[in-house]
């Protein structure tokens, strides 16, 4: 190949860079050209032929990994994503020598997550140093300076997915362009009810993805119209209009067994009439709205159930099954100098007996902590799964405590020491007292959704003589804000290991960042030998993680 073709790196973005121009070896601009094909085409040979022995990488925050680190992962982001695009381009020259090279490189990467439908777009810039040797130009270190985008990518640049085309939308448009508002009218009332379109892929034979459409019809006075929420959980991103018509669409690639809440914002034109000394003018405003033409909702949401999503059987009450109690308590905390409410579930048999001076003539329980207590009542319905598990069996008599946190989450959950003690060492000693739970740590399990499940792992690891397992839903580690989210992992990393076992989940649809530090916790903890078990449903937020609670429940209490 002819080294000025050698020499075109931006395959599919911008303008190509000619090495003459830049002073840029052309072996070394070969290499980078190899390095992008390696990752479009998720070859690790290739990709760490171009990295030497001694290789170091600096990240942003100024952690150091070496080769054999570097290898690994970015055998995980092979696995993780998929490159669609990738690109490097010259910012500036340092050092250009017959054996050494420094420069400023930009890069490009747009990718796509696994699982995922949309695009996402990072821009970085890179200060890379090659060296020659016996295996020719080799990157010897590279620091990450700077990262200037990383965000999902809008419509109209590279990662478009216009190319996803409704079949039934594009009816509509032949229709509509014949017959007008008649067609518009027959097809929104022929959807309602079955909102949003799920069609098979185009040219896709018995993959695991349908073709999801998700459609507004406007009044007519729309300048915009976005979706939240979909696949995967970034957004607004941008509709189209069909036609001259008012609707608006968006298609995406979805999971077959993807559970998920999506929403519209809509922006509309609004005149403002003159006041006084103020003239007439016109703003826009943004309206987040529903789905009317989808029945299925999760609170205030429309909801998706794609077809091959399981069944969440648990949440569901059955008639005539024994049902437990739900009572509140208030304690007074010493550690906190407050007073804290706790609901109390207490299984079939011993309901009527959990109070305070009535637990004497009930066997031992198993105890369950739940942190964000008003989540795992509702829309987490944790009374109806608990009455579930203990009428089939899956689980011995346990007892729940739901511990809120209205008003006071951002403190009690961001690794909050005074709260881990309220709750190891008066909390659980009040059940063990009152309600005759928990009397070992074998027998105590505490847990949490989103930040409460990064309180639950924190408070497992420093009160173990209290907590002898702990269940992680989607744990959020963004708490507190002058701790970076990687710091409980790094604890774990460091720490002796503590007889704690570990019950971690995330969605699959779950965003990136949140999914992928959950299974590095996973990682970090298997290292260390914790005993650890790590799912991953298709969906993402409450609406799925209401339907996995009574699974981890299971793997935590479930045996005598």
């Amino acid at each position: 190949m002819p080294p000025v073709l050698l020499a075109t790196i931006a395959i599919g973005f911008g303008a190509p860079i000619a090495a003459e121009d830049r002073s840029l070896p052309v072996p070394v601009l070969e290499v980078y050209e190899r390095l992008a094909s390696s990752m479009r085409t998720e070859d690790v040979r290739a990709f760490m032929s171009a990295f030497s022995l001694d290789f170091v990488f600096e990240g942003t925050d100024g952690s150091t990994t070496d080769r054999g680190p570097w290898r690994r992962v970015w055998l995980g982001e092979f696995e993780a994503h998929d490159y669609d695009l990738v690109a490097f381009d010259v910012e500036k020259l340092h050092e250009v020598d017959a054996d050494r090279v420094v420069a400023d490189m930009r890069r490009v990467m747009v990718y796509r997550s696994r699982g995922s439908a949309g695009r996402r777009l990072r821009e970085s810039l890179l200060e890379d140093v090659w060296e020659r040797n016996d295996s020719g130009w080799q990157l010897r270190y590279q620091r990450e300076a700077e990262v200037r985008v990383d965000g999902a990518l809008a419509d109209g640049v590279a990662g478009d997915d216009s190319g996803l085309a409704s079949p039934r939308l594009a009816a509509l448009e032949r229709a509509a362009s014949e017959r007008g508002a008649a067609a518009v009218s027959e097809f929104c009332a022929a959807i309602t009810g079955h909102a949003p379109l799920i069609e098979p892929l185009p040219g896709d034979h018995g993959g695991g993805d349908r073709l999801v459409t998700f459609v507004w019809r406007g009044e007519g006075g729309e300048s915009a119209v976005r979706l939240t929420g979909g696949v995967p959980h970034h957004g607004p991103k941008p509709m189209r209009r069909l036609g001259e018509t008012t609707l608006w669409h968006r298609s995406e690639r979805v999971p077959a067994d993807a559970r998920f809440v999506y929403g519209f914002r809509v922006e509309r034109g609004v005149s403002l009439p003159a006041t006084g000394d103020r003239p007439a003018r016109r703003v826009t405003v943004l309206v987040d709205a529903g789905d009317p033409f989808n029945p299925t909702t999760f609170g205030d949401a429309p909801a998706v159930v794609m077809p091959e999503a399981p069944e969440q059987h648990w949440i569901a009450r059955v008639p005539d099954r024994p049902r437990g109690r739900l009572f509140r308590e208030s304690l007074h905390s010493v550690a906190l100098d407050e007073d804290r409410v706790v609901w109390v579930y207490a299984p079939p048999g011993r309901a009527e007996s959990g109070r305070e001076g009535g637990g004497a003539s009930n066997g031992p329980a198993k105890l369950v902590v739940l942190l964000d207590g008003e989540t795992y009542r509702s829309p987490i319905p944790v009374r109806t799964v608990l009455d579930n598990l203990h009428a089939e069996k899956r689980i011995p008599p346990t007892v729940a405590l739901l511990v809120d946190s209205r008003g006071t989450r951002r403190r009690d959950l961001a690794y909050s020491d005074a709260f881990a003690r309220f709750l190891a060492t008066e909390l659980v000693p009040w059940a063990r007292r009152t309600l005759r739970a928990g009397a070992r740590a074998d027998d105590t399990v505490i847990g949490g959704v989103g930040h409460g499940a990064a309180m639950a792992a924190y408070c497992a690891l420093e009160h173990p003589q209290v907590f002898g397992g702990a269940i992680a839903q989607s744990a959020d580690f963004s708490l507190p804000d002058d701790r970076p989210p990687g710091w409980l992992a790094a604890r774990i990393a460091t720490a002796e290991r503590a007889p704690v076992r570990f019950a971690i989940e995330a969605g699959r649809l779950d965003p990136d960042t949140l999914r992928e530090r959950n299974r590095h916790l996973r990682d970090v903890l298997a290292a260390r030998g914790y005993a650890v078990r790590f799912s991953e449903h298709g969906g993402t937020g409450l609406f799925a993680m209401r339907g996995t609670v009574g699974e981890r429940l299971v793997e935590m209490v479930g045996g005598e």
